[in-house]
């Protein structure tokens, strides 16, 4: 844990009791804080909670009403990702720390202030960025370069280790994190990919776009922006940094050997950076399937030669690497049925990617439609022998599955849509696949994506039984 003993005494607020607001506190607890959550149940929750962890950090007391005037005395205003700071309908504490000239951060730049020297990497992207940062932690580690990956991936920046001069933090960034940073200075930048994704929050596309792009900020000529050009969005991005950023910038892509960048295609790796050209050859990668895992591949290759460290001890440690959980994962084989956990897929753009690698698929999709256009699944639904839908948006999928003559039925809960889906892929005695790639937000029925992963993998575990 960062202990940020230099605030020691100084009022701080804190906007948000999650993950990332906990950790803010329990990082801050030399300073006067008080904090806040519209949740009333996780206020209770919080407050309530046995935990030593919980206890000794004495919510009841930190938990101040936003109406109280010792809002008005804070030095600064931590928010956490999710919250907006610009726009309408702000919150009113946002609104309170604006109208006093009160800066707002976020737990990003507190690690950056308490370890200024440590070296960063930043990955962001709509698509494949916890892969690609935890493949990169992964190349780094097994080449014995000290370094913590955390971020949005699951574990707070502010729950990371302190790292001295030459250690490196790889941090998953979202796009509401992006939102979010100021001071942050990102040695190593990564931009995936831009599809639509979360235009609830940010108002627009463009404004989505804007939020990633700030990945870049801060970076000078000592530094490197690594970015995807195979979507029209991130070559746009890639020439506008050509002209206005003083950064090295390193392209990557999937699509084609790139004369400049790196490329992954058809089971090589390009190298072209500079004065070094190296094709390396490898294997299908069992924890790395699909065209799309090419990307994060190329991706942490830049990165990792970026380390100096030998072009072949890079290739192996992706091969090695053990995948990530909720992402394309085998979960089970049950009388020649295959179970994967998808439950990572919140949007189409990632759907398709899962949909790309099986066939004779038998999927569980549903849940907090977003916006984005469902026909991009269009293209894959031949390989779909029957959809099974549950969640809010179950309506809209069995509309788009009739339309398009796939049969399908209607779960409403995940359990259900497992033991449905089981029970007939197992009356057709083939080598079939049940697929929970869901394409939506999972917060109708569950706290987070993490949470829906693992109850699949319950429900399948509970068949063998």
């Amino acid at each position: 844990m960062i202990e940020l003993n230099e605030y020691e005494k100084r009022k701080v607020g804190v906007l948000g009791l999650g993950k990332t607001g906990i950790s803010v506190i329990r990082s801050l607890n030399c300073a006067k804080v008080i904090a806040w959550d519209d949740n009333s149940n996780l206020r209770s929750e919080l407050i309530n909670n046995e935990d030593p962890f919980f206890v000794s950090l004495n919510l009841a007391e930190i938990i101040t009403d936003p109406l109280l005037k010792l809002w008005e005395e804070i030095e600064f205003l931590v928010v956490s990702p999710g919250i907006r700071i610009e726009g309408d309908n702000l919150h009113p504490l946002i609104k309170l720390a604006k109208s006093l000239n009160k800066k707002i951060i976020c737990d990003i730049d507190l690690l950056f202030s308490h370890c200024p020297k440590s070296i960063y990497v930043g990955i962001t992207g709509t698509n494949g960025k916890s892969t690609t940062t935890k493949l990169i932690g992964h190349i780094l580690s097994k080449n014995h370069v000290r370094s913590q990956v955390g971020g949005n991936i699951g574990i707070a920046a502010l729950e990371l280790e302190p790292l001295a001069i030459d250690g490196t933090y790889v941090l998953e960034l979202s796009s509401y994190q992006l939102d979010l940073i100021d001071k942050i200075h990102f040695s190593i930048a990564i931009l995936l990919n831009i599809t639509k994704d979360h235009i609830e929050h940010h108002g627009s596309f463009e404004e989505y776009i804007k939020a990633k792009e700030k990945i870049f900020k801060n970076q000078n000529q000592n530094d490197i922006a690594i970015i995807g050009i195979d979507t029209p969005e991130g070559a746009k991005i890639y020439r506008h940094l050509q002209k206005q950023s003083g950064a090295k910038i390193i392209p990557i892509s999937t699509d084609k050997i790139l004369e400049y960048g790196v490329s992954v295609v058809e089971g090589f790796i390009h190298y072209n950076v500079g004065d070094e050209s190296i094709s390396l050859k490898f294997d299908n990668i069992a924890s790395l399937p699909g065209k799309h895992n090419g990307e994060n591949i190329a991706a942490a290759f830049a990165t990792a030669m970026s380390y100096h460290i030998n072009p072949k001890k890079i290739l192996a440690s992706i091969i090695d690497f053990p995948g990530i959980e909720h992402r394309i994962e085998y979960v089970a084989t049950i009388d020649n049925i295959k179970f994967i956990n998808d439950s990572k897929a919140t949007n189409y753009e990632s759907t398709t990617k899962a949909l790309a690698i099986f066939d004779n698929i038998y999927l569980i999709a549903g849940g907090i439609a977003k916006e984005g256009d469902i026909n991009q699944l269009v293209e894959y639904l031949p390989k779909i022998k029957h959809m099974f839908l549950i969640g809010e948006s179950q309506d809209l999928f069995a509309k788009f599955a009739t339309k398009h003559n796939v049969p399908h039925s209607k779960c409403k809960n995940l359990e259900k849509a497992v033991n449905m889906a089981f029970k007939l892929a197992a009356e057709n005695k083939e080598e079939d696949v049940i697929l929970l790639s869901p394409a939506c937000s999972s917060l109708d029925q569950w706290k987070n994506f993490e949470e829906r992963g693992k109850a699949f993998c319950n429900y399948v575990k509970n068949l063998s039984k």
